[in-house]
């Protein structure tokens, strides 16, 4: 790999991405290949919508997903093609919680040995990023919840995912 750019060269279009509306996704097409790293893993996941109706699949919305080594990126499928509609998650802002779901506020931990179905879903996992802007000083977190055929696709995705991200931390860190 070349160089790092400096920080804010070039890349500040790709950090704005928000899961609000992430219907319309964010278009990676200016992001070059070569720039996201080796391909790790690839994969279709499903993806949670956050706005679905009352008797709508909340995890009908099929991506196809390839882990790189500096991003996940998700395209929508229809119909079992691509559809061009992609999200960029950029793993230095992304990553899976410890216990691969962030824990839901109103879960008391302190009841031992009491496991909701929901957050036992061994095919599912969360993807969290925690920004801190500049303007408010607000953490915001966003959650993108995803799901897998089974669970030791699930636990492969985390596992590399989690791995991608320490290796582009620790490169990060040294330059």
């Amino acid at each position: 790999g070349g160089e790092m750019p400096p920080e804010g060269a070039g890349g500040g279009q790709v950090r704005r991405h928000s899961v609000a509306g992430v219907e319309g996704g964010v278009d990676v097409g200016y992001v070059k290949q070569d720039e996201l790293g080796d391909v790790i893993m690839t994969g279709v996941l499903r993806k949670k919508k956050a706005e679905h109706g009352l008797f709508e699949d909340p995890w009908k919305q099929k991506l196809q997903c390839t882990l790189y080594a500096t991003s996940l990126v998700c395209e929508l499928m229809h119909d079992g093609k691509l559809s061009g509609v992609r999200d960029l998650f950029p793993l230095e802002e992304w990553q899976v919680p410890p216990d691969r779901r962030l824990p839901s506020l109103n879960s008391s931990s302190s009841i031992v040995g009491v496991k909701t179905p929901l957050k036992n879903d061994p095919t599912r996992f969360d993807l969290i990023s925690k920004t801190t802007p500049e303007s408010s000083g607000w953490v915001s977190v966003q959650v993108v919840s995803f799901r897998s055929n089974n669970a030791e696709e699930a636990s492969a995705w985390i596992q590399k995912i989690t791995d991608a991200r320490d290796s582009l931390m620790a490169g990060m860190q040294q330059k």
